[in-house]
């Protein structure tokens, strides 16, 4: 494949999807630090509200654990 038409199919990635648009509601986008525990609660993957759950009794996670709830964190802090 020569550059000039992966160049065409870089620049066209934005407008292939023809799928619905699922925007998140309003509510979802506008959590703060302290509406994390409700959140954690209701909308938590399992294995990150075990984790949640886990530093908020223990005060304490080991390393993987910390790695996995921080990058997780992250992301979802950052996307809102």
């Amino acid at each position: 494949m020569d550059i000039y038409r992966l160049t065409l199919i870089v620049e066209t990635l934005n407008a292939s999807y023809l799928g619905p648009d699922y925007p998140q509601p309003k509510e979802f986008r506008e959590i703060s630090i302290k509406d994390l525990d409700q959140v954690a609660k209701t909308s938590f993957p399992l294995c990150m509200c075990h984790l949640f759950d886990k530093l908020r009794e223990d005060h304490h996670l080991k390393h993987g654990g910390r790695m996995q709830l921080g990058l997780f964190l992250k992301v979802v802090l950052i996307n809102l």
